[in-house]
Formats: C-alpha cells, sequence, structure tokens
C-alpha cells in the first residue's frame, strides 16, 4: 500500500454524472482549504478513465450511480493507489463502503463540514486494496428509486406515485406526506425515505424536510446561512437548514 498523501498539493477527480452536482463538489474541494494541484471532474466512467490515463489522481470521488459502468466497477479499473471516495444518496452503499475498508464515504447533499472530514481521513490513512474492497461491496445492489408510497387509513391504502409528493416532512412519529390533494401519513422514518428516493428528483432541505425539485416555486435567501423555499401548491414556505442551501443553490444557479 502507497503512503498517505503529503502535505503537497493533491489532485482529485470527481465522477458524477450530473454537472450541477460535480461542479458542487469540485467547488467545495476548492473551498476546503486543502491545497491541489488539479481538480477535475468527469460525467462518466469513460470519461474518468481518459482523465486518469492524462494524469492520475490522489483521490477519486466516485458516485454509485453512474450512466453504464457503475462507481464500483470504475473503481475497480482505476489505477492501483488511486484513494476512493464513494459518493451516494443511499445509506446501506455508504455505511457498507467504509466498514469494508473505504477511506471515507460521501452521503448527497455534500456539506463543507462533512467533507472535511473526509480530508481529514485521506491525509491519515493509506490507499486500501480496491480488490477486497470490492468483494465486500459485490452482494449490495444499488437499490432502484422508490415509485409509490402506501399511506394507510383505516382500512385503506392509498397508494401514492413518489413523482405526486410535493414534500415529506417528519411530524412526531410519524412522515407527513404532502401532495397537492392533501396530507398524507406514513410511519416510514425521513431517514429511511431519504435513502429510497430519487436524487435527481427530490433534496433533503432540513434534518426533518425533503421536497421534489419539481415543485419548487421559489427560493428565498434567509438572514443567516440558510433560507426558505416555496413550494408549488404548499401554503407555507419552508425552512432550508444551513448545511443544504448551497446544495440546493446548486440545483438553481
Amino acid at each position: 500500500m502507497s503512503p498517505a498523501p503529503a502535505a503537497a498539493p493533491w489532485s482529485a477527480l470527481v465522477v458524477e454524472d450530473e454537472a450541477r452536482l460535480r461542479e458542487g463538489l469540485v467547488d467545495l474541494l476548492r473551498q476546503s482549504g486543502q491545497p491541489w494541484r488539479r481538480l477535475e471532474g468527469a460525467e462518466d466512467a469513460e470519461a474518468a478513465l481518459a482523465a486518469c490515463a492524462r494524469d492520475v489522481p490522489d483521490v477519486a470521488f466516485l458516485d454509485i450511480r453512474l450512466p453504464g459502468m457503475s462507481g464500483l466497477e470504475l473503481a475497480a479499473r482505476l489505477p492501483k493507489g488511486v484513494r476512493i471516495v464513494f459518493v451516494t444518496a443511499y445509506d446501506a452503499h455508504a455505511i457498507a463502503a467504509f466498514e469494508a475498508g473505504a477511506v471515507d464515504y460521501l452521503l448527497k447533499p455534500v456539506t463543507p463540514e462533512r467533507l472535511a472530514k473526509t480530508l481529514e481521513r485521506l491525509r491519515e490513512r493509506p490507499a486500501v486494496d480496491v480488490e477486497a474492497l470490492l468483494a465486500r461491496l459485490a452482494p449490495l445492489p444499488v437499490p432502484e428509486p422508490l415509485q409509490w408510497i402506501s399511506a394507510t387509513v383505516g382500512r385503506r391504502t392509498r397508494l401514492i406515485p413518489v413523482d405526486e409528493v410535493l414534500c415529506f416532512q417528519s411530524d412526531s412519529k410519524l412522515t407527513r406526506v404532502q401532495c397537492a390533494d392533501g396530507a398524507h401519513y406514513i410511519d416510514q422514518p425521513l431517514k429511511e425515505l431519504a435513502a429510497r428516493l430519487d436524487p435527481r428528483t427530490f433534496q433533503q432541505i432540513h434534518r426533518s424536510a425533503i421536497v421534489n425539485l419539481r415543485a419548487v416555486a421559489w427560493l428565498e435567501r434567509g438572514d443567516g446561512e440558510g433560507g426558505l423555499i416555496h413550494l408549488k401548491g404548499v401554503a407555507e414556505p419552508l425552512t432550508v437548514s444551513a448545511p443544504f442551501w448551497k446544495a440546493l443553490k446548486l440545483r438553481f444557479p
């Protein structure tokens, strides 16, 4: 195994198919205080391998759900010695990657605080054995995004297409599912929902709220580092906490 990177500038490759998220993570890396000799983004595995052929990065941030070759498959084809950080919206993969020995993982939306911890781990730990890592991760299939929400009222179960949901909010021990025709309640925790929702459509804005990006009417910056989000069909605006504000703004430049 190669030694941990020295204090000299590193190079990093961010592999993410959604341009705004890719550029957002590159910006966070640039602002992290860590010196970089190169920061590059790639939209898929093919572009990532081409970038590695030009200049092997010290660390690669890999989205697990990539078009074509997945982030897991790409990891197996990266040059030896590249440190791997998986970026994912799915908790099961993140925890498995960490326990299997990956240097670290990042859950979407990536926050500056979480990224700082990841960079600290990168400085302290050597590169991992990629083959052993992937062997541990192989049994875990990437889950398909949730398609339906089941809300039970008395003896009836309402099946709600997830695309019709405007937002999810924690409400005591239940989760409120807000649709255009009213609110419904389910007993599935918000954290579990966050791991199953399509990150291209849904964005967490607070530890107690997730919104459908297609329902966003406008954003309103607050006095501090957070703000408010106004949704079509929802009377009251929702609070966006500071850690999620920047990630949300990247979706609406």
